[in-house]
This record gives C-alpha cells, sequence and structure tokens, in this order.
C-alpha cells in the first residue's frame, strides 16, 4: 500500500479510503472530497479513469483546450513542415538539375573558349605570316626598284656609248668612201666613162653604198631595239609604282569651297566603302586619295578617285570582295572600282571592250561578252545572260 500523507483538506492521516490527485499527488479522503462508495469503487475498477482534485481539475479546465489547441498548431506544423520537405525536395531536384546545366553550360563555355584559342592561335600565325609577306614584299619591290633603277642607267648607258660609237662609225665609212673615191679617182682616171654604168668606180660606189644602208638599217633596228627596252621599263616601273592603286568611279564630290574640306569629304566616303567590305582594312592602309583631273563648276560627272593602298595584298582583297557592293547601303552600290591601269593597259583594255561590244551586238542567242581579268592579263569572258 502506498504511504500516504495527511488528508489535504482535515488534514487527517486516519481514514480507510482514499484518493490521489494525479497532479499534484496529494492524498484525499473520499468523504472529504464527496466521493460516495459507489463512485470509489468505480475509479478503482477503471484502469483509465484519472481523478484530480478540485484545485487542480479547475486548472486542467484551462489547460486541456490549450493542450488541445496546442497538438492542434503541432499538427498544423506537421503539415507544414511536410509540406516544406516536399518543396525541399522539388527544389533540391530543381537545383540538382540547374547544377547539371550549369555544369553542361561550363563544360560548352570551356569547349568554346578552348576553340577560340585555337582560332587566335591560328589568326595570330596568319597575321604574323601576313606580316612576313608584307615585309617580303616590301623588300622584293624595294630591290625591284632599285634593279629597275640600275638596269636604267645601264641601258642609258649602253645606249649612250652606241651612239657614240656609231657616230664614229659613220663618220670613219664616210671619210673611208671619199678617200676611196679619190683614189680610184687617181688611180682609174683614164678608165672612167661617164657613160657607163659598168666602170669599176661606179660598181664599187653601189657596193659601198649598200654597205652603208645595211649598216645604217642596223643601226636602226638597234636604235629601236634600245628604245624598246627603255620602254619597256618604264612601263615596268609605271606598273610598279600603281601596283597597290585602285581607281574609284562615280563618287559624288563635296560642294566645299577648300580643297582641304573636300578632300577629307572623299577620303571619308571611301574608307566608309572599303571599311563596309569587311575585309579586314585599317585606317593605315589607305595611304593616301586624290581626285584625278581639273575640277570643272558644275560639272555633269564627278571625277575619279585615285586610292594607294598600303600593300598588294590589300589590294588584292578589295578586288576579291567588289561583289559586296551590292548589299551595301544606297549610296556606295553605283560606284565603280576598278586597278589603276598603265596607258597601255588602257588602250589594251579599250581594244578589248570595243571588241566586246561588238560581238554582244553581233550576239542574238543567250550569250553576253564581257572583258575580265587583271591588268596585262585581260580579256573577252562568255556568260549566258541572266533572265
Amino acid at each position: 500500500m502506498e504511504t500516504r500523507e495527511k488528508c489535504k483538506i482535515c488534514n487527517k492521516s486516519a481514514g480507510s479510503d482514499w484518493l490521489s490527485c494525479e497532479i499534484c499527488d496529494g492524498w484525499f479522503h473520499t468523504s472529504c472530497v464527496k466521493v460516495n462508495e459507489a463512485a470509489y469503487k468505480v475509479l478503482k475498477e477503471l484502469e483509465n479513469c484519472h481523478w484530480f482534485c478540485q484545485p487542480c481539475n479547475s486548472k486542467m479546465g484551462k489547460v486541456i483546450p490549450n493542450i488541445v489547441k496546442v497538438s492542434e498548431r503541432v499538427t498544423e506544423m506537421d503539415g507544414r513542415v511536410e509540406k516544406l520537405e516536399k518543396e525541399l525536395k522539388i527544389h533540391y531536384g530543381r537545383q540538382t538539375k540547374l547544377e547539371a546545366k550549369q555544369e553542361i553550360h561550363d563544360q560548352e563555355i570551356k569547349a568554346v573558349q578552348a576553340k577560340c584559342d585555337v582560332v587566335k592561335k591560328e589568326m595570330d600565325k596568319v597575321i604574323e605570316k601576313t606580316c612576313n609577306e608584307v615585309q617580303t614584299m616590301k623588300s622584293h619591290n624595294a630591290k625591284l626598284a632599285e634593279d629597275f633603277n640600275k638596269m636604267k642607267i645601264e641601258i642609258d648607258k649602253q645606249f649612250g656609248t652606241i651612239s657614240e660609237e656609231l657616230t664614229d662609225v659613220r663618220s670613219k665609212m664616210a671619210d673611208t668612201k671619199s678617200d676611196m673615191f679619190k683614189f680610184v679617182d687617181e688611180k682609174f682616171s683614164g678608165d672612167h666613162d661617164d657613160g657607163n654604168d659598168n666602170t669599176w668606180v661606179k660598181v664599187a660606189e653601189k657596193h659601198v653604198d649598200a654597205k652603208l644602208g645595211q649598216v645604217a638599217t642596223e643601226v636602226q633596228t638597234m636604235q629601236k631595239a634600245l628604245q624598246d627596252t627603255r620602254d619597256a621599263a618604264r612601263e615596268e616601273q609605271d606598273k610598279e609604282a600603281r601596283r597597290n592603286n585602285i581607281i574609284m568611279y562615280r563618287v559624288p564630290e563635296s560642294d566645299a569651297p577648300l580643297a582641304a574640306e573636300r578632300n577629307h569629304a572623299d577620303k571619308r566616303f571611301c574608307e566608309q566603302l572599303l571599311f563596309s567590305l569587311n575585309v579586314g582594312i585599317a585606317d593605315e592602309d589607305v595611304r593616301k586619295v586624290v581626285r584625278l583631273g581639273r575640277r570643272g563648276i558644275g560639272a555633269a560627272s564627278s571625277r575619279p578617285i585615285l586610292i594607294q593602298l598600303g600593300s598588294h595584298n590589300v589590294k588584292n582583297l578589295v578586288m576579291e570582295n567588289l561583289y559586296k557592293l551590292k548589299s551595301l547601303p544606297e549610296r556606295f552600290k553605283s560606284v565603280v572600282i576598278a586597278h589603276d591601269m598603265t596607258k597601255r593597259e588602257r588602250d589594251e583594255c579599250k581594244t578589248l571592250v570595243e571588241s566586246a561590244k561588238l560581238k554582244n551586238a553581233n550576239e542574238a542567242g543567250e550569250w553576253v561578252y564581257r572583258v575580265r581579268g587583271p591588268p596585262g592579263r585581260m580579256k573577252i569572258v562568255q556568260f549566258r545572260k541572266t533572265q
């Protein structure tokens, strides 16, 4: 039997029927708390029945609803926690996918970066090779110009020497002819017959004249060969001087009063057109821009523009990309770009153009004829007419 204290109501320890409060653990006489015998027996028989003293019972009236509320809140919090756990799982799944995508993107970026590095290295090699080629071309051009100058000096020297020698030969031959005639006249004056063309003197005179004529012909041939050589050397020098040049036609002229302003407008127009071709031309590649011919006030057509480029490689890039002119802004579409040709090359081009026009006039079929090719190697090419 459990040890009992005094009854908390009567403060006595004697008695047989006792009840213990499950909250405060205090002991009470059944008679003191007004629990009859039948109720006491029920309380003793029921294991799941709980008894509280009056003070604790009044408190439990307030505590139990709070417990119920707390239980409901706990249930609600459990629901929220479960929902949050689901959302966290979803977010975690999304984060995992994003991390996987990020990893893929990082790999793609690394691959692109690697390709960029490869392309950069190749571009560096191309640029270095191009620079070396440009430097080689500059050295070659300088050597070629030096060779041309030496050849010109040598030709001029030889021409002068030959001219002096020819003059001396002519003088000596004339003296020899005169001396020979004198000698013949003195030796054979008795045999001289004015009416006979077969005398020895006249035969000798004809023979000497023939020899002199032959020598004179050879001299003229030599002079012509020397002149042709000099003309060829001048032609090559002229070609070399025009090698990096292009000519622009149909470029509108500025109405600015000062020549410097007009030249600035021309240069800006030409640079914008060349840059629009997207062939890698830089500002320093455009060396000189100048109008050809005398400026006329109120002229019907604009004068052509000569443009000197930095290298032959840059010029080739421009000429190879002229097909892009059709896709440029409207103000550039009417411009015509051509090689800067020597007089001989222009004459050859004019002859070929006239021949092409004649062929087109006589052509009744589906073909059209055009002059194509670089200066010195131009030819008439047959194209099919576009519908």
